[in-house]
């Protein structure tokens, strides 16, 4: 298992096993967010399955509220794409809280075909991409308390 534990710097792997599997865990240390944490998943799911996994485990999908947390998010992985919690019920995050930050990519979101209501985080763009939710990606939690 390869284990990531990052400050204000990109996750530093630690290599304690050979194996596929890998946890990120981002812990900001100041500010208001002090307590809250981000896990990165690199299991392959849908929106849905990476929102159950991360209710199951541990709190939530991330929810993304300042352009420092999207950095460090985006830090997290090699991954091309990976789910985040918003979604379209209009845009909000999966604790149901609002999205004031957006970091979309350009003439994003558009809806293609109207059913497109999940969001991934394209890491080479470092942007957010309106995406179909049934398409399997890795996925980041949020792993503190809510309050």
């Amino acid at each position: 298992m390869i284990f990531c534990v990052g400050n204000a710097q990109p996750c530093t792997p630690l290599y304690l096993q050979c194996s596929m599997q890998m946890l990120c865990i981002f812990y900001p240390l100041t500010g208001k967010n002090a307590s809250n944490s981000h896990v990165f998943i690199d299991d392959s799911k849908t929106w849905r399955e990476a929102q159950d996994h991360c209710r199951g485990t541990y709190t939530d999908l991330a929810s993304i509220r300042s352009r420092e947390e999207n950095h460090h998010v985006q830090n997290m992985s090699l991954s091309q794409s990976m789910w985040i919690g918003l979604f379209k019920d209009p845009w909000k995050w999966s604790d149901g809280s609002n999205s004031s930050h957006r970091f979309w990519k350009t003439n994003q979101p558009d809806n293609f075909s109207g059913d497109q209501n999940c969001t991934s985080v394209i890491l080479k763009d470092k942007k957010w991409n309106e995406q179909w939710c049934n398409i399997s990606w890795w996925f980041v939690c949020h792993g503190g308390e809510f309050g």
